[in-house]
């Protein structure tokens, strides 16, 4: 099975500040909503600065590659985070290290691009039918929104939306209550 964190709220500042054309001439980050607050302005600010929520997923799915399971964090702007980029990568800082590095040097990926036609894949979103976990076993990839708040802003292929609960669930919360297939 194959896990992936899609349109995750990752990226460095400057990708952010050239996209709402903001001028900031501060050192390369990764952008945080508690440690950059200036420059979350205009239409973005609502959702970007979490590269929180791709940690967290990070910490939860690596507990699963033994078991065969992989995942990949694909970010807002097309870049591509594999399991295996991360491995090792315990603490926060080791996990902004790495992806400073990685955005920095990877080339753009389309999220429909990750989904090959022929796989049995799923998308999960609070907007899809309501399903039980069960239903999920027989997919080859599980597309979770890597985001606080909204839907996919990346295009998707032509596959099932479900939800998993009958409220919002919060990126752990989803991958917490999946970890029950993994194993």
């Amino acid at each position: 099975m194959k896990i992936i964190i899609a349109d995750a709220e990752l990226e460095l500042i400057s990708e952010f500040t050239k996209r709402n054309h903001i001028f900031v001439n501060e050192e390369e980050d990764i952008l945080e909503r508690g440690k950059h607050r200036f420059i979350l302005l205009g239409k973005d600010a609502s959702r970007a600065g979490r590269p929180d929520i791709a940690y967290v997923a990070h910490t939860i799915l690596s507990n699963y590659t033994k078991q065969g399971m992989e995942y990949i964090i694909h970010t807002r702007n097309n870049k591509i985070i594999t399991w295996q980029d991360l491995s090792g990568a315990e603490t926060y800082h080791e996990f902004k290290e790495r992806v400073i590095s990685i955005l920095k040097l990877q080339r753009e990926v389309k999220l429909k691009d990750l989904i090959p036609p022929g796989k049995r894949s799923i998308v999960l979103s609070q907007y899809g039918r309501t399903r039980d976990l069960n239903y999920l076993k027989s997919f080859d990839i599980i597309v979770i929104g890597g985001f606080p708040e909204g839907d996919y802003i990346s295009e998707l292929p032509p596959i099932e939306k479900v939800s998993i609960s009958e409220r919002e669930l919060t990126v752990p919360d989803v991958l917490v209550r999946l970890s029950s297939i993994f194993i």
